[in-house]
């Protein structure tokens, strides 16, 4: 399954987290791995396995969000969104694909709010929905960039690289920008968000920026660094954006030996991020922090593409790492993290032709 842009390294490591937020805070990552494993990390893990019915089939590059007890799954792949139940039962679909009222030829992301999901798709349109799947209405909406997310009656969308203008970040209401962040005085390929971009806590929604080890914060109409990850050697340097031919850049940087932040979910005051380290010709490793009680903690999970848990993370809340599991590696799963499981009875029932398996990992 491959969610990512590129994939990078894990490592454990614990060091203070301030709980008031300095912009000037540099958190750093150590570049080797070492320390306590994922199943240290583990207080006891719940597996749903989702339904394998067809319409509840799922393929790759999927974002989740939690409902009432009841899990969003939007695939991008396939070009769906469906509803499960809290013991993983089909419930309903959103709309369906194509080019109709209540259709989406491409999903760049979803967002729950109040009563209403909300279907941002195709880099311009808006559809909405009701929980049981009853649509309300379609919008049309120019002015999308990659991802986008509603702030009061405002649309914060990114733009990255993409955009011919000026900044990477735009606020927009009635298909007009209102305001602009991020500048960008640099020309790079283009990277397509696969993990959802925005997470919001009751201090602020924040979100992550292409190439960049900062996580940014948009809290009263302005946009500001939040937390700066330092990659130490792996960080992307100036050289890469220098280059005049955008193909020769990322040419470069893909010969080279880097570190980017994949995921970001803020919780309150919790935090987890998901970053990657990409070698030249090498598997990506995957690289975990969490930031509880105000302490980082940082973690691996594995060998990617042999530990199911490896470069699946997909949603952290309510203190719930959320990880979607193939089910061709389920039975990689070590013994150390069976005994994690709180219905490790389920496994005996995956086969290669089940659908994935949702796992919600409670840390200590």
């Amino acid at each position: 399954m491959n969610r990512h842009f590129f994939l990078i390294f894990a490592s454990s490591f614990v060091i203070a987290c301030v709980p008031k937020h300095d912009s000037s805070e540099i958190i750093p990552i150590p570049d080797s791995i070492g320390g306590e494993s994922f199943c240290e990390q583990v207080s006891s893990i719940n597996l749903i396995p989702l339904s394998s019915q067809d319409e509840g089939l799922m393929g790759q590059m999927v974002e989740l969000q939690v409902w009432d007890k009841t899990f969003v799954i939007a695939d991008k792949s396939t070009v769906k969104i469906l509803r499960f139940s809290e013991k993983g039962e089909y419930l309903n679909g959103y709309g369906r694909k194509g080019r109709g009222p209540q259709e989406y030829a491409s999903i760049e992301n979803i967002q729950i709010k109040g009563d209403t999901l909300i279907v941002f798709a195709d880099h311009s349109r808006i559809l909405k929905f009701l929980k049981d799947g009853t649509w309300l209405s379609t919008t049309e909406q120019s002015s999308l960039g990659l991802q986008s997310y509603f702030v009061d009656d405002a649309i914060l969308t990114y733009k990255g690289y993409m955009s011919d203008g000026e900044s990477r970040m735009a606020l927009i209401k009635d298909n007009q920008e209102i305001g602009s962040f991020l500048k960008t005085q640099k020309s790079v390929v283009p990277l397509v968000p696969r993990a959802a971009l925005f997470s919001e806590s009751s201090n602020g929604i924040f979100f992550t920026d292409s190439y960049s080890n900062i996580v940014n914060r948009f809290v009263d109409g302005v946009v500001e660094p939040y937390f700066t990850f330092d990659f130490g050697r792996l960080t992307i340097g100036e050289q890469f954006y220098r280059f005049d031919n955008r193909m020769e850049g990322m040419k470069f940087l893909l010969g080279s030996e880097f570190e980017v932040i994949n995921h970001f979910c803020a919780d309150g005051d919790n935090y987890m991020i998901e970053a990657m380290v990409q070698a030249p010709q090498t598997a990506p490793i995957f690289n975990y922090g969490i930031c509880r009680r105000g302490r980082w903690k940082w973690f691996t999970c594995g060998e990617t593409g042999v530990d199911p848990f490896s470069g699946m993370f997909l949603l952290y809340k309510g203190d719930v790492a959320y990880y979607l599991l193939e089910p061709s590696l389920v039975g990689n799963i070590p013994d150390t993290i069976i005994s994690k499981i709180k219905n490790a009875e389920v496994l005996e029932k995956i086969t290669q032709e089940s659908n994935y398996v949702l796992a919600e990992v409670y840390f200590l």
